[in-house]
C-alpha cells in the first residue's frame, strides 16, 4: 500500500477492504496503527466488509481520525445505522435515486421506506450477481445510455442472451422508474 500511496503523495489514499472478494480478512483496526506512520495520505478506508462491529471500531478509531466510507450497496441503511456518513459503491453510478430515497428515509426516521428501498437494491444486487456482477453492472450502464465497455479479466461478462434477460428482468421489477430522478 505505502508503494501506490507514495505514487501519488498529494492525493488523499483509501484503503479498500473487500475481504468477501480478495479472500483476505484482515483487522482493520490494526491496519490503520500499523500503516498510518508510513502512509502520510493515508484518508481512510472503503469499507465493504459486513462486520459492523469493525465498521464502528474504525468509525471511532484514534478518536474518528479516519474516513471510513460504507461500501456495502445493498446494506447501506444498515450502515447509515451504524454511524456512516459517506458511502462509495458501484450501483450509486446507475441508481442513485434509490439510494438518495434511502437516505432520505433514514434522515426522516421512516425505517419502513428504507427498508423497501433496501430490499430493492438488495434484489438488484442479486440479480446482478447471478451473472457475473461486475459484467452485469456495466451492461446495465448500457441500457442506461452509458457504454462502458466489458468487465476486466477475470471478471465474467454476460452473453448476449443474459443481457436480454437481465433487461426484462430489470423492467419486470421496475428498476427503470426506480432510477428516474
Amino acid at each position: 500500500c505505502a508503494e501506490i500511496a507514495g505514487a501519488a503523495p498529494e492525493l488523499p489514499f483509501f484503503f479498500y477492504d473487500i475481504p468477501g472478494f480478495t479472500g483476505v480478512s484482515l483487522s482493520m483496526p490494526q491496519f490503520l496503527d500499523a500503516v498510518a506512520d508510513r502512509i502520510p495520505n493515508l484518508s481512510g478506508i472503503k469499507f465493504t466488509n459486513p462486520d459492523g462491529m469493525m465498521f464502528q471500531q474504525c468509525l471511532h478509531h484514534q478518536d474518528g481520525a479516519f474516513s471510513i466510507l460504507w461500501g456495502t450497496d445493498e446494506c447501506l441503511l444498515a450502515g447509515l445505522a451504524l454511524g456512516a456518513t459517506g458511502a462509495v459503491g458501484s450501483t450509486y453510478n446507475f441508481a442513485a435515486p434509490l439510494y438518495h430515497r434511502i437516505m432520505a428515509a433514514f434522515a426522516a426516521n421512516d425505517f419502513e421506506k428504507g427498508r423497501f428501498e433496501q430490499k430493492r437494491s438488495v434484489d438488484l444486487v442479486a440479480r446482478l450477481a447471478s451473472i457475473g456482477y461486475m459484467g452485469a453492472a456495466k451492461a446495465v450502464m448500457g441500457f442506461l445510455g452509458v457504454p462502458v465497455g466489458p468487465a476486466r479479466l477475470p471478471q465474467a461478462n454476460p452473453d448476449k442472451d443474459q443481457i436480454t434477460s437481465l433487461r426484462a428482468d430489470l423492467e419486470e421489477m421496475g428498476f427503470f422508474d426506480w432510477v428516474r430522478v
